[in-house]
């Protein structure tokens, strides 16, 4: 009888997984879920909401320390950055007031 019921769903997409009866202990364990939910709910609620401050909390330092060394990092960059730029302008200046390498005029005596 259960493959007559699959015959009509042969075509449509997703109702593969259902052949051979696997799918149908998962329908079977979501449904109890779903009448189970509102008794189970509270009670997990109420123990869970300790574990989910906690995760919030933890996440909110994980973030701030985050922030911290963003930061620390971000100004170390600058100064590096700052440096090279120094050190490239005092190159470039070094070019600039070096005397001419090229020909000179050398005077000749007889």
């Amino acid at each position: 009888m259960a493959n007559q019921w699959f015959e009509g769903l042969e075509g449509l997409e997703g109702f593969e997984a259902l052949e051979g009866g696997a799918g149908l202990v998962t329908i079977a364990a979501g449904i109890g879920a779903m009448l189970l939910a509102p008794v189970i709910a509270p009670i997990l609620g109420q123990a869970g909401k300790p574990v989910v401050k906690r995760a919030i909390r933890e996440g909110i330092l994980f973030y701030e320390r985050g922030k911290e060394t963003l930061a620390e990092m971000g100004d170390a960059w600058e100064d590096i950055v700052a440096e090279a730029r120094y050190e490239a302008s005092q190159v470039q200046q070094e070019r600039v007031t070096e005397p001419d390498s090229g020909p000179h005029a050398i005077a000749v005596e007889d």
